[in-house]
């Protein structure tokens, strides 16, 4: 099977995987929910997972993935756990919100799922993004992808733009201007002050 074959596998399972954890080993405090499709965007998270753990003692931190290649990799972007990213669809979705009960959604660099979002939204999770990137070429920029995320991306607390050029573009997704700033993928420590603040 090829990566596309075992990401969808790794998937279907993970909201049921998701619960049993959080059963065993969801602690009473605040709890960060990153979502990183790859190794990349992982690494690219962990000084601000670093910082937030230091502004929060006690902090609990999961990591969500859709890339085979992170697929067993506790301990990467200093998570205290590892596992595929549910289906984006209502019913898994809302099994893992309620059941890992997160205090704050971190999006790294932009992997947007839309049913994530409207959910997090609805049961008051706020949601960030650090190192945002939106690519010039970006089909999400182009209608009628922009008209369909919109609504969704309305719903994040806070975008820290990859670049300068980054944010306009993200403002196009439905940013809103005063959420929007520089934060840069590894330049983080204006945003966890953002997050560590947070009345999550």
């Amino acid at each position: 099977a090829g990566p596309l074959a075992e990401s969808l596998a790794g998937r279907r399972g993970a909201a049921e995987r998701w619960r049993v954890w959080a059963e065993r080993h969801r602690g009473a405090g605040r709890l960060v929910w990153l979502h990183a499709a790859s190794v990349g965007e992982a690494r690219a998270a962990e000084p601000v997972v670093r910082r937030l753990r230091v502004a929060l003692p006690g902090l609990q931190v999961i990591l969500t993935h859709t890339s085979p290649s992170v697929a067993g990799r506790d301990g990467l972007a200093a998570a205290d756990h590892a596992d595929y990213l549910p289906l984006d669809e209502p019913q898994p979705v809302a099994r893992a919100l309620d059941a890992l009960r997160p205090d704050l959604l971190l999006l790294s660099r932009g992997d947007l799922w839309p049913e994530l979002l409207l959910q997090a939204h609805a049961r008051s999770v706020p949601v960030a993004v650090v190192g945002g990137v939106v690519r010039p070429q970006s089909r999400r920029l182009a209608w009628p992808a922009r008209a369909v995320l919109r609504p969704a991306c309305q719903r994040r607390g806070y975008v820290g733009a990859g670049t300068a050029e980054d944010a306009p573009r993200w403002r196009r997704l439905g940013g809103h201007g005063e959420r929007v700033g520089r934060t840069g993928a590894r330049r983080p420590q204006r945003l966890v002050g953002a997050l560590a603040s947070a009345d999550a």
